[in-house]
This record gives C-alpha cells, sequence and structure tokens, in this order.
C-alpha cells in the first residue's frame, strides 16, 4: 500500500502466508523432533527464539529505508514473528 500498487499488496500477502506456513511447518517439526523433552525445556527454548527474532526485526525496521517504509524481507520477519507470537502453530 506505500506503493500504491496492487502487485505490491499481493507479495505482502503472499509473504503473509508464506511465513505462517513457516510459523506452523516449524511448530510440527519442533513438536516431532522434541516430543519426549520436558514443557520447560521447550517453553524456554521458545522464547528465546522468539525474543532473538524480535530483535533481528526490531533492528531491520529501525534501519529500513525510512521511518515508515518497511522492505520486502522485513515484511516477510514481521509475518513470521507474528504468526508464531500469535500462535498459529
Amino acid at each position: 500500500m506505500q506503493q500504491q500498487k496492487g502487485s505490491a499488496v499481493s507479495r505482502s500477502l503472499r509473504a503473509d502466508c508464506d511465513r505462517h506456513a513457516a510459523a506452523i511447518g516449524g511448530v510440527v517439526l519442533a513438536a516431532a523432533l522434541v516430543a519426549r523433552a520436558p514443557l520447560s525445556v521447550i517453553r524456554y527454548l521458545v522464547a528465546r527464539l522468539l525474543i532473538g527474532l524480535a530483535s533481528v526485526a526490531s533492528c531491520a525496521i529501525a534501519t529500513a529505508m525510512g521511518p515508515y517504509r518497511v522492505g520486502f524481507r522485513d515484511l516477510v520477519v514481521w509475518s513470521f514473528l507474528m504468526a508464531s507470537a500469535h500462535g498459529a502453530g
């Protein structure tokens, strides 16, 4: 919408769908790999991962092309983070 082009909106929606699918796949894969691990260990690892992703995303967005513009890569990272944080998996 920043570019006022329908193709840009379409690309951003595709990025959202891709990142949601990656978040769900990541949770399924993690559950399969650590099915017998204690829940406290899983919670700790996931919390560390989300904090790390949030740090990377906030740095990337802060150094983007301007205070109100984000690039496609930043949108992809943010979509993955939000899909994971909101429980898409």
